[in-house]
């Protein structure tokens, strides 16, 4: 997706945005001082990862809205040297449901579990909520459905790749090149959402157990595959995996966590392709997004 700085964009509410007076789909970023972030914008519509940098370029924050402007599933914190600094879960909702953090020797020192209540406000408990983390979202230009219904998610099995891009092949559906979530069955029978923006796969992807629970989320940007941070959780929510890839899909980080939740075991390689300033020519590993 296209980047623009936000001070470009004409806001109807925190939640809308457009550009030349049609609804933005891209990268809505701000800079304040050495500090950059950006918001992903689909349809108008603040939808998917929004991102922050501190001054190095280092990612110290990734989360990710769904439709209203709500904070839901899960989102992640890191120091200046990408250590895991924290983990926070709301429901679809935007209610609370865990909130995790680590120390620089990545021992696990505070976790918190809450129930998920029908004032909307979560209580600590040492029980996980009931409610899911993520759950699919309505495509934008969809309608949504009436209650007890549902909102029809096209499988990405009915997809067809055109090779006519000018910029490589495009994902189309019904002849157009398709903008929203598509779904498929992998072999276990997990539940895998794709992104796609105008064609291309930019976004989150999600995949839930065959009882419903989120067990991986990331970031995937085509031609590149996963960049990011990418999660993986058992189904009563515990963080297993983080695998980091940078915005090239290198793997540079991989890190384990036991049944306690402490890092047991970080792996950091160096990647295999590097980034090209446009200017020098000088090669440089590339960050993480």
């Amino acid at each position: 997706m296209r980047a623009v700085d936000h001070t470009r964009l004409e806001f109807e509410t925190d939640a809308f945005a457009s550009l030349d007076g049609e609804p933005f789909t891209g990268w809505a970023t701000v800079t304040e001082g050495a500090e950059r972030s950006a918001q992903a914008f689909v349809g108008g519509v603040a939808r998917g990862p929004e991102i922050l940098w501190d001054p190095s370029g280092q990612v110290t924050y990734v989360g990710f809205f769904s439709l209203g402007r709500i904070m839901a599933g899960p989102s992640h914190q890191w120091d200046g040297e990408g250590h895991l600094v924290s983990e926070h879960v709301n429901d679809f909702s935007g209610d609370p449901l865990l909130s995790r953090s680590w120390d620089a020797s990545g021992r696990l020192v505070h976790e918190e579990r809450y129930s998920a209540s029908p004032a909307g406000s979560g209580q600590p408990t040492g029980e996980h909520g009931s409610r899911p983390w993520r759950r699919i979202r309505v495509a934008a230009g969809t309608a949504p459905p009436e209650p007890g219904g549902a909102a029809p998610v096209p499988r990405v099995e009915d997809l067809r790749v055109s090779r006519t891009g000018a910029d490589g092949p495009l994902v189309l559906l019904h002849g157009r090149p398709f903008t929203g979530e598509a779904v498929t069955r992998d072999p276990w029978g997990r539940t895998e959402m794709h992104t796609f923006v105008e064609g291309v796969e930019d976004g989150v992807t999600l995949t839930w157990s065959p009882g419903g629970a989120l067990v991986t989320q990331g970031i995937t940007r085509y031609p590149h595959g996963p960049v990011g941070p990418w999660h993986q959780w058992d189904e009563r929510g515990r963080l297993l995996r983080e695998t980091v890839h940078d915005a090239l899909g290198n793997r540079i980080i991989v890190r384990e966590l036991d049944e306690a939740g402490d890092i047991v075991r970080e792996e950091r390689r160096p990647p295999a392709r590097l980034a090209r300033d446009p200017r020098t020519g000088q090669e440089r590993p590339a960050t993480w997004l």
